[in-house]
């Protein structure tokens, strides 16, 4: 009772303007009046140590100071009836968050919500009252926001996304404002990062993607804020642009490579179903192996001519080959013929690159036995 004595006069009182007051300028002198007044339930709630108290306090500083908004005709009364209607949905938001409640979770996200759009209606007039002021409101807004970032902490990331770029909706283009777009930009950029760590190129594009609409958003504003502020949101504009790149660069290798793949498996399979085609080829080949060498290259000749060239038949002269030297040069020529390496396969076909090898295998196996 004791605790609520003051309350209870200030409330009964509160109606009460002097005439004086109200002939002299009755619109500024009502807002000055009534900011006067919400300023009062705002110390007495700072004051108090119950919450129930402090809440009720501050809701009778709010409706005050919604009054004095309403009532101002000049800037001056303007921004600041704005900022402390601003503040004290603040203090009201973190009063509710440190209930830990979960059914006022509507009721702060709203609190925090009047707030910002109070501290949007302030910004923009804020240097009528001087640029200390001025100052001061902008960091207020940015402690405002970093309670926000505190209370949203909890959920999920992407939740976490949703609900500030909703709550920056409600700034004007400010300072606190590109930091929280470049706070979302930079998880968006931390998890294109984390995929691209698993080769997840896809997935890293994506990421990288969605980080440009918050930079993008913070880049515009970026012309009257903090120089170091500025910094930031060029040096991670300069390394998302080199991840893109980067990532643009891994999915042209990791299609090659698949196309690569892809172009070896069909080879090996074209080359399976050859040297199952060859199959009578390559036994009749393995039989003539019992021939001379001489009876042997002209077998092959004849089964088998060779393609690509003129020389159809072997180079058997009548009174040489017998010789080792003889036959050393004519396995030589007949394996120039046949080489693998000669056969225009996009010519000539794959089963006979195959039957060219096998034949280029058999001659090289003779000439081996002579040396």
């Amino acid at each position: 009772m004791i605790l609520l004595f003051p309350y209870c006069c200030l409330l009964l009182g509160s109606g009460n303007t002097s005439k004086a007051d109200t002939e002299k300028n009755p619109s500024t002198t009502l807002s000055s009046f009534s900011r006067a007044r919400g300023n009062t339930f705002f110390r007495l709630a700072r004051d108090q140590r119950f919450d129930m108290v402090k809440s009720i306090s501050y809701k009778s500083a709010l409706a005050c100071y919604e009054k004095a908004y309403k009532w101002a005709s000049r800037d001056e009364d303007l921004v600041s009836a704005a900022k402390n209607a601003a503040t004290t949905c603040w203090r009201l938001a973190t009063l509710k968050m440190a209930t830990g409640c979960a059914s006022d979770q509507k009721v702060i996200h709203e609190y925090f919500k009047d707030a910002l759009q109070y501290f949007g209606k302030a910004y923009p007039k804020r240097n009528c009252k001087g640029e200390k002021w001025a100052k001061h409101l902008e960091k207020s807004i940015q402690d405002c926001l970093n309670d926000i970032r505190t209370w949203i902490r909890p959920k999920d990331e992407d939740d976490r996304i949703v609900a500030l770029t909703e709550y920056l909706e409600y700034l004007p283009s400010c300072g606190a404002k590109v930091e929280g777009y470049l706070y979302i930009a930079t998880i968006y950029f931390k998890k294109g990062k984390e995929a691209l760590k698993f080769d997840e190129y896809e997935n890293c594009q994506g990421y990288l993607k969605d980080c440009r609409v918050p930079l993008g958003e913070a880049e515009k504003m970026c012309d009257n804020v903090d120089p170091i502020i500025r910094l930031d949101v060029t040096a991670l504009k300069k390394n998302v642009e080199y991840h893109e790149g980067l990532v643009k660069r891994s999915i042209a290798r990791a299609k090659d490579a698949q196309a690569r793949q892809q172009r070896e498996l069909a080879e090996a399979k074209e080359k399976e179903i050859a040297m199952d085609q060859l199959k009578t080829d390559i036994k009749a080949l393995d039989l003539l192996l019992k021939l001379s060498i001489e009876l042997f290259v002209k077998q092959v000749y004849q089964s088998w001519p060779p393609k690509g060239t003129k020389e159809t038949q072997p180079s058997l002269t009548s009174s040489s080959t017998s010789s080792s030297s003889s036959q050393k040069k004519l396995l030589i020529r007949a394996i120039s013929h046949y080489h693998p390496d000669k056969v225009d396969k996009s010519v000539h076909g794959i089963k006979w690159q195959l039957l060219s090898c096998e034949i280029t295998k058999c001659l090289s196996m003779r000439l081996a036995r002579i040396k």
